[in-house]
C-alpha cells in the first residue's frame, strides 16, 4: 500500500491517503477535509474556501493535488530525458493494436516507477530500460505467435 502523501498548500499541511488511487483521501490535522454538495473537497483559507481535486499530469505521468490555482505534485518528477526512453512505448501503444496498448502502458507504468522509486540513477534508468526492452520484446513475440497460428 503506497504511503500518504504530505503537502502543504495554502499555509495548510494536508495528507493525501492513497495518491494513486481514482478517490483519494485528502486530510488536514487527521480528518478529512469537508466536501461541498457535488463531492468535492473544499479547504478553507484565509481569503475564502477553495476547492481541493486530484487530477493526472500526462507529461509527468504522476497525480497531482490542485488547490484552486495552485497544482502540487505527489510524487517525485520523471528525470529528464525519460520520454526519450519512454518514446518507443507510446508508439507501441498507438500502432500496436489491443496487445501493443496494454504493454505499452504497463511498461510505461513499470519505467516511471523504476526511474523514480530506484536507489541510484545508473539502476533507475538500467531497470526502465528493461521495462522498455521486455514489453518491445514481448510485443514482437506474440504478434510473430499469432502470425504462426493464424
Amino acid at each position: 500500500m503506497p504511503q500518504p502523501v504530505r503537502v502543504h498548500v495554502l499555509g495548510r499541511d494536508l495528507v493525501v491517503e492513497r495518491p494513486w488511487a481514482s478517490a483519494p483521501r485528502v486530510l488536514a490535522d487527521g480528518a478529512e477535509l469537508p466536501r461541498d454538495r457535488f463531492g468535492r473537497y473544499r479547504l478553507a483559507a484565509s481569503d475564502g474556501e477553495r476547492v481541493v481535486t486530484t487530477s493526472f499530469d500526462w507529461r509527468g505521468l504522476l497525480p497531482v493535488l490542485e488547490v484552486g490555482d495552485e497544482r502540487v505534485p505527489l510524487d517525485r518528477p520523471l528525470p529528464r530525458g525519460a520520454w526519450l526512453l519512454l518514446a518507443p512505448l507510446l508508439l507501441l501503444s498507438l500502432a500496436g493494436g489491443g496487445a501493443g496498448a496494454g504493454l505499452g502502458v504497463g511498461a510505461a507504468w513499470a519505467a516511471a516507477r523504476q526511474l523514480r522509486r530506484a536507489t541510484t540513477p545508473a539502476r533507475g534508468w538500467a531497470g526502465a530500460l528493461c521495462a522498455v526492452a521486455g514489453a518491445v520484446l514481448l510485443y514482437v513475440a506474440v504478434v510473430a505467435l499469432l502470425r504462426a497460428v493464424f
